[in-house]
């Protein structure tokens, strides 16, 4: 299947840490897997990527906004 693009519906990783060490472990992962897709990929976050302060400011690092919006063949 090659659709044009993914999002994700959160709950990426494990989370519910505020252990820099291990965030990062976790992001890596997941990010393994995200960059062997040809298509976009949507990160949307979910509670386990944003359980606390620490969490939250990580994501901001590396994704920036927690939402937004886009059209895709006239389709908000």
């Amino acid at each position: 299947v090659q659709p044009a693009f993914v999002v994700s519906v959160g709950d990426l990783i494990e989370g519910y840490t505020k252990d820099q060490a291990r965030l990062g472990k976790e992001w890596k992962e997941f990010q393994g897997y995200v960059h062997k897709l040809q298509m976009p990929f949507f990160y949307v976050p979910g509670n386990h990527d944003l359980t606390n302060p620490t969490q939250v400011e990580d994501w901001k690092q590396r994704f920036g906004r927690r939402y937004y919006h886009f059209v895709y063949r006239d389709v908000l």
